[in-house]
Order: structure tokens, then sequence, then C-alpha cells
């Protein structure tokens, strides 16, 4: 958001009210991108993926019922394809990283001027190290996870999964955060020396160096610890940190809003407005819509809570 317009609305309306504003702005936002990407998905399913999914959400039982995890194995298969090691899939998932970490770069930043400052360039760049190759690593993870929940019917085995699929994102996220923060760190302390002879040399010997020698326990309570004020710290692990848990929510969501569907059928007196969806013909959107809602006010929530704590 420009200053000048930040002002004038701080003016016209008041701060509280811009904030609150913005805020119920930003909720819009991921609930309209959340609902969008489903619908484009949907729009390059197979029909008969299509009927898969409406039969899970209706509670149709046939004699080839699919189970929810593989319908979604199936979704996440025509997004990525088939084969983890391809062309297709990297160039894919590449994208995908990129897009959520410019839009958790947004959501935290609040506006574009940390994205002025940092420079185009130079957040490609550092995107690479801290989202691109950690989140490829990880989508492989979450298809394992995915083809493991595919071979076992089983609501207490799926739910095992899942929460593994959670703390082994978390390692690889975590991994990819403080080295990418360290790297961060040595470069923005020796740019300077880029310009002297042996300068290139000298910077990338430190780094790695530095890599090496990296008390990982010191950084993780550093991380852990920091204080509200340190936007560096706090956008950082927002920028790099939340995206690669991209297939895992996406994952939840899907399993998530699903099974929220599924249950208002159960109570159309007092959930008619999920019932108005059109499950039938657009099973996957309506699936986004109910993403997108839960999404949006869980950021509320933690916005709420975030303004109680302070």
């Amino acid at each position: 958001m420009d200053q000048t317009l930040t002002d004038t609305l701080n003016h016209i309306l008041g701060p509280r009210a811009v904030l609150v504003l913005a805020q119920l702005t930003v909720g819009i936002g991921l609930l309209y991108v959340i609902e969008k990407f489903f619908k484009f998905v949907e729009d390059h399913l197979a029909e008969g993926t299509k009927i898969e999914i409406a039969d899970w959400l209706r509670g149709v039982r046939t004699a080839d019922h699919v189970p929810w995890p593989q319908t979604f194995a199936r979704v996440f298969d025509s997004v990525f394809g088939t084969k983890h090691l391809s062309w297709k899939c990297f160039r894919r998932s590449c994208i995908a990283s990129y897009g959520v970490a410019f839009i958790a770069f947004c959501v935290s930043s609040f506006n574009l001027r940390h994205f002025e400052v940092l420079g185009v360039f130079s957040w490609a760049i550092i995107a690479i190290f801290a989202n691109v190759l950690p989140d490829y690593v990880s989508l492989l993870e979450s298809r394992v996870m995915l083809n493991e929940m595919v071979k076992r019917d089983s609501a207490l085995v799926n739910i095992a999964i899942l929460l593994l699929d959670l703390g082994i994102t978390c390692v690889i996220a975590g991994m990819a955060t403080l080295t990418t923060y360290a790297m961060f760190m040595d470069f923005a302390h020796m740019a300077p020396n880029l310009s002297q002879p042996g300068g290139v040399r000298d910077v990338v010997t430190t780094m790695l160096r530095d890599l090496a020698g990296l008390n990982w326990v010191q950084m993780l309570a550093m991380f852990a610890t920091y204080k509200t004020s340190d936007v560096n710290v706090r956008q950082s692990l927002l920028w790099w940190f939340i995206p690669a848990f991209f297939t895992s929510i996406w994952l939840w969501l899907y399993a998530g809003s699903g099974f929220l569907l599924k249950a208002a059928r159960r109570f159309d007196k007092y959930l008619g407005w999920f019932n108005r969806l059109d499950i039938e013909k657009h099973p996957l959107s309506s699936i986004g819509l109910v993403a997108g809602a839960l999404v949006a006010l869980v950021y509320w929530s933690a916005v709420v809570v975030s303004r109680v704590v302070k």
C-alpha cells in the first residue's frame, strides 16, 4: 500500500479503521486466490475424476468407490504430473514456490516497499535456495506420503501419515530457512567486498565455512525467541518457511473442506449455505470455496490473537 494513500486513509478513517479494512482485504484476497486455484485445477481435471470427487462429497458408495486420498492423488498428478523427476514437475513446482512465496511476502510486508528495496532479481535468486529447491524436495516427500495413504484405507493411519508429513516438512523448511538466513546475512555483510580482487572467492568461501560451522541449536533458539519488533527475522520466517508447506496445506484443505461439506449435508436445516454449492458439477470448486473461507477465518483469528497478545 502506497504511503501517501495510507496517510490519506488514516486521516479520513482513522488508523484503527484502516488497519481493520486492510486485514479484511487480505483475508478476502486469500479466499479469492485459493478458490480460483481450486477452480483452475478443476478446469483441467478429467471428467472421471470430477465424478469421483462428487461421489465422495455426496457420500455415494458404488462398486467403483474411490477413497478421498486416491482422488486427491489424481488431482495432485494433474497439476505436477505422475513423474517427480521430470522437467514438467520441476517447472510447475518452481511456479508454485515462487507464487506462494510472493503471496507470503505480500501478506507479511503488507506493502511492496520491502520488495523494491530487496530488488526483484535478488529476491528471485534467494528464493532458489530458500524456496524452489527445498520445496521440490518437500513435494517429493508429500508425494511419497500421499502414495502411502492411497495404499491404506484407514483413518487412523492416514492421520498418522499426515502428522508425519507435517514433521518432515517442518524439518525441510527449517533447515532451508536457517541455511538461507545464514547465507543472506553473510552476503549482506560482505557484499562491499565483491568489487575487490578475489572478492567473489572470499565471499563464497566465508559463506561455505560459516554454513559448515553453523550452530543449528543456537540458530533455532534465535528464531524461536525473536522479538516481535525484529521485522527482518519475522518476515524471513514467513517468506522462506511457510511456502514449503504448500502441498501439505493443499492436502489438509482438500480433506478438511471435503469432510466439512460431507458433514453439512446432514445438517441441511442449519447449514443450507453449503448445500447450495454445485457439488455435482463443480466438486473441486466447491471444496476451494470452503477452503478459502477457512483460510480467511484462520488468518483473521490469528490477527485478532496477535493483537490481544501484544
